[in-house]
């Protein structure tokens, strides 16, 4: 949020396309702050949600080509030199056998961080899955931030419904934009409040083209079913959670798995 003060945009008019600000606590009161009366009620948000499990892999194949092209300590985006994920990396270890690892060590840790603020409250009020324990625990101090929190979608979205109006706010699935590009700009031309349907759908790709599939020593194509279901289990009831906010919303379909 920094980066975009309100002195670089005289115009008041603009457009942004990021995860970062969707997942951020306070981003969505910033923003309301900045805006007037008449922009608050004029702004509009698209948010594509994608499967958890397959974000987060996603964003693992990227950190590693980063991290095989530019391999400096800014780009170490494992844990740092001495975690697990970075060890199994520089001794050979499979691509799978590394992603294991790496989600294992990130579930332990949020695991941690959730155990000890429940034990800080009564028992009745302890919960698994709470905006305020996402809070708590996605960047919690002095450390890094959780990467695997970032799939807890409900928290995420709460955070925005608090700070604007639910109808400003467009929710979907990658699945379903990838299946029905057609529908989606209908309904996204709907929702802008605009006039004449975009031609971009007849340009929207049928798959995620940066993937580099079928190649075990620069990306994991289908991670192993042992590690899908570590992430299952923490992922499952922030999308139940998720569903019931958004009972509109397609239910994310099981990853493949090995």
């Amino acid at each position: 949020m920094a980066m975009y003060p309100s002195g670089l945009c005289p115009t008041r008019c603009f457009m942004e396309a990021t995860p970062e600000n969707f997942r951020n606590a306070y981003a969505p009161s910033t923003l309301r702050s900045w805006a007037t009366l008449r922009e608050a009620s004029l702004a509009r948000f698209l948010v594509i949600l994608r499967e958890p499990a397959a974000r987060d892999l996603s964003w693992f194949n990227h950190a590693v080509r980063l991290r095989r092209t530019a391999d400096t300590p800014k780009n170490r985006w494992l844990g740092g030199r001495t975690s697990d994920a970075n060890l199994s990396m520089e001794s050979g270890d499979s691509l799978h056998a590394t992603y294991d690892k790496f989600v294992r060590w990130r579930v332990a840790d949020w695991t941690q961080c959730v155990d000890e603020r429940n034990g800080k409250i009564e028992p009745s009020r302890r919960r698994q899955v709470s905006y305020q324990l996402y809070i708590q625990c996605y960047r919690p101090p002095p450390y890094y931030d959780n990467l695997i929190a970032r799939g807890f979608y409900a928290a995420q979205l709460q955070g925005w419904v608090q700070a604007w109006r639910r109808d400003q706010i467009l929710v979907t699935t990658f699945d379903d934009v990838v299946a029905n590009p057609h529908g989606f700009f209908t309904a996204l031309v709907k929702f802008l409040g605009l006039i004449r349907p975009s031609r971009a759908q007849d340009r929207l790709p049928a798959k995620n083209s940066g993937v580099l599939l079928n190649d075990p020593k620069r990306s994991v194509d289908t991670m192993w079913c042992s590690t899908l279901r570590v992430m299952e289990r923490l992922n499952d009831p922030w999308n139940q959670a998720l569903y019931r906010m958004e009972p509109q919303l397609r239910q994310f379909e099981r990853l493949p798995c090995v």
